[in-house]
């Protein structure tokens, strides 16, 4: 990903200023393309977070920890709905401190111009800071 931008970036329109994640090409308020592109704060803490050990769709390790983290007053996007991983049943707590992280997901095949191709692929979620 060097030289590229990642998922761990935004946009901010230079025309009316709003803020987009994930990044867009264009402004979907005012449809400018004048855009700049910022980056997310690569830690921040847990407000509420919701843990689900029994049931988790096919695909997920239990548990499925998904939570609101505050970005922190300087960021640009106060608040970030996203996964915890890599954390273990009944460890996360309100309060704490979890960082950025990209990890992979499960290649998925795509058509690209009559031509079936399998497309690596990642996403993005927090782990807890120990």
């Amino acid at each position: 990903l060097a030289g590229q931008k990642t998922i761990s970036t935004l946009t901010k329109c230079k025309k009316c200023g709003l803020v987009s994640f994930p990044p867009r090409v264009v402004c979907p308020q005012c449809y400018s393309d004048e855009l700049e592109y910022i980056d997310l704060p690569k830690e921040g803490k847990v407000i509420t977070f919701s843990e689900q050990a029994r049931g988790v769709p096919l695909g997920f390790d239990a548990p499925l920890i998904h939570a609101w983290i505050d970005l922190g007053a300087n960021s640009p996007i106060k608040r970030l709905l996203s996964r915890i991983i890599k954390c273990p049943a009944g460890k996360l707590k309100e309060g704490d401190t979890v960082r950025f992280t990209v990890f992979p997901v499960p290649s998925h095949p795509m058509d690209v111009k009559r031509e079936s191709k399998t497309i690596e692929r990642v996403f993005f979620g927090f782990e807890l800071v120990v």
